[in-house]
């Protein structure tokens, strides 16, 4: 069908280091059916029904909506997109499994847009503002992965975003809510607040042994990924 533009929607890292194009990254498991095109050892609904019979009630959830789901939505053969594809192989992005419409190839209003673009062909990444939906506006701290709850955190996340005609009046009230998060001021909490990833993207990432360590996963940030291939 030759080249086409791909858009994908997902969690990623933009930052994978690798040598003459092949991952060298300690985080990264090159050895992972994702990144192999190999044949996984027992299927994702298998992996869910092991953690659900562990009580992972979330796990049991996810399973129960993919056993209900049309084929296509349960579907899990391209939830990690490696930009080796694109010539592009600092970049890694996952998936969760349900979302099909996260990647889809170009329409003609897409084709247009990109053309115009001074760096075209070349990848391109987009950060999304706060998370991607049905999962957006959810915080996590980026050191333990657990979940922000509380008004604050977007209270925070609000300021931070708005304007205000004096920038230190703004600074300070940063700090403070900051504080009231528990931590130091504004700017560490810029540097330990990252929008949440999702447990459904945590499972998949786990499932296909992406990483070498869970905590790799808490470094993935939503994103939109543009490629020609």
């Amino acid at each position: 069908m030759g080249i086409r533009i791909h858009k994908v929607l997902g969690y990623g890292l933009t930052n994978v280091r690798t040598v003459d194009g092949e991952i060298e990254d300690q985080r990264i498991n090159p050895d992972s059916h994702f990144l192999t095109d190999s044949i996984p050892s027992h299927k994702y609904q298998d992996y869910l029904a092991d953690l659900a019979d562990a009580g992972d009630e979330s796990a049991e959830l996810e399973l129960d909506l993919l056993d209900m789901a049309p084929s296509k939505e349960a579907d899990t053969s391209h939830l990690c997109t490696w930009g080796k594809v694109s010539n592009a192989p600092h970049i890694l992005l996952v998936q969760p499994v349900g979302f099909p419409r996260w990647r889809r190839h170009d329409d003609p209003i897409d084709y247009e847009q990109e053309v115009l673009r001074e760096d075209h062909p070349s990848p391109n990444v987009t950060r999304t503002v706060s998370g991607i939906h049905p999962f957006s506006a959810q915080y996590m701290d980026v050191r333990t992965g657990e979940k922000l709850a509380g008004e604050t955190v977007m209270t925070w996340h609000r300021f931070q975003e708005g304007k205000h005609s004096d920038e230190d009046l703004r600074q300070r009230i940063l700090d403070k809510i900051a504080q009231g998060l528990g931590y130091k001021d504004h700017a560490e909490a810029e540097s330990l607040i990252a929008p949440m990833v999702p447990e459904e993207v945590r499972r998949v990432c786990a499932w296909g042994q992406i990483f070498t360590k869970p905590e790799v996963c808490f470094e993935l940030r939503p994103m939109i990924y543009t490629y020609w291939a």
